[in-house]
């Protein structure tokens, strides 16, 4: 994506949900995407769980076995030698709908993430929630 939020290339990949080898097929798709290192200005990558603010270290990450203590910051800046951005998937969607989505130009909006844990019907229902 640019910084206009134009999609520049779109891959999907079966993901194996180990700590090396999610890194492994994030490259992949830097490869698929037919771009070189020089392209790229930054790298974002979005995890889900608890993200460390200073470091962008995946404290844990729910969704994905293994996923503790992972510097994910040093595994891109020692591949790439790029700027990072690493943070939890839930306030970058949030943040990006803020620049360029919904949000572009509201001075309130809210964003719901309804993700995999979070909308199992025994811990949550929709008719649970109050605005």
């Amino acid at each position: 994506m640019d910084f206009s939020g134009k999609i520049i290339s779109k891959y999907s990949v079966e993901m194996s949900y180990t700590n090396i080898s999610v890194l492994l097929q994030i490259c992949e798709l830097v490869v698929k995407a037919e771009v070189t290192v020089d392209d790229i200005d930054e790298i974002g990558i979005s995890i889900p769980g608890h993200i460390e603010n200073k470091t962008g270290k995946a404290i844990l990450a729910e969704n994905l076995v293994g996923w503790e203590n992972i510097s994910v910051p040093k595994f891109f800046s020692e591949k790439y030698g790029k700027n990072d951005i690493v943070d939890d998937c839930s306030r970058l969607m949030g943040l990006a709908e803020l620049r360029l989505g919904t949000g572009k130009g509201c001075e309130y909006f809210i964003v719901f993430d309804l993700g995999l844990e979070h909308f199992n019907q025994k811990k949550f229902r929709l008719k649970d929630v109050t605005i």
